[in-house]
């Protein structure tokens, strides 16, 4: 035996109404049904769109970095960020693993370990594993984080007409697609070894002069559209000046 599912009188298992209220006992299910199976379909079609949709504004801002994509869609500079500090976290790892492999492999072939000799010790080559990434991650992320927030207060302070902090992630991410690509590239090639650590180091220190670029630019032109109350030149010199004294005392303290 089964309940009505509208007065909750017994009615037989095969019943299709109820003989006490007249509820129809199969709306329900179906319309239950209907609404999972919508859900499960909007949820599909919200992750396919979300892709298709971060996968055009990549690639319109490796045709055009300086477009203005962003409208609604305010988190994919923070997306492009996201993956560009995995990119540099992984890279840096992989270079410093594979520096120190082989200058143990070098020192090995001349014999230097016969005499007691070595220079990294064994806790630091076992080291560079994940823990090593995730602080290698953390760091870069307080970095970037850092700069991000000098850059948005030094425009909230400089700029007659400011900019929000959404804006200012945005046009910092404007160049990051073909960062990402080029980081992504390098990194796959280093873990085939078809880079060297030296080449893939290069490639680093250039993701990161395009990016201080990107500050650079993106100061310049909302100093030419916002009515910037000093020459950009300055603001860009505060902006860098800032960030190298705060990020240098991060060093210090990670160092530390």
């Amino acid at each position: 035996m089964k309940y009505c599912i509208n007065c909750g009188a017994q009615i037989k298992e095969e019943a299709k109404f109820c003989p006490n209220c007249g509820q129809d006992q199969t709306k329900s299910v179906k319309e239950e049904q209907t609404s999972e199976s919508f859900a499960d379909n909007e949820t599909v079609q919200q992750t396919i769109a979300l892709s298709k949709s971060y996968f055009g504004y990549f690639m319109e801002k490796l045709r055009r970095p300086s477009s203005d994509l962003t409208g609604n869609l305010t988190y994919f500079g923070y997306i492009s960020m996201g993956i560009y500090l995995l990119l540099q976290a992984l890279l840096s790892t992989m270079i410093i693993s594979r520096g120190i492999g082989a200058v143990n492999q070098f020192l090995a072939m001349m014999g230097a370990y016969d005499y007691g000799y070595d220079p990294f010790g064994t806790d630091l080559v076992n080291g560079v594993g994940f823990s090593f990434f995730l602080r290698i991650f953390i760091f870069y992320l307080l970095a970037l984080a850092i700069t991000v927030v000098i850059t948005y207060g030094v425009e909230r302070i400089t700029l007659k007409d400011t900019v929000s902090f959404n804006q200012t992630v945005n046009q910092l991410a404007n160049f990051l697609s073909g960062i990402n690509l080029f980081l992504l590239l390098f990194a796959f090639g280093l873990f085939i070894r078809l880079f060297s650590p030296i080449i893939c180091l290069i490639i680093m220190l250039l993701a990161l002069s395009l990016f201080q670029f990107s500050i650079i630019f993106a100061v310049s032109h909302n100093a030419q559209q916002k009515k910037a109350k000093i020459a950009p030149f300055y603001i860009v010199l505060l902006i860098f000046a800032l960030n190298l004294i705060i990020n240098w005392f991060l060093i210090i303290a990670t160092i530390g």
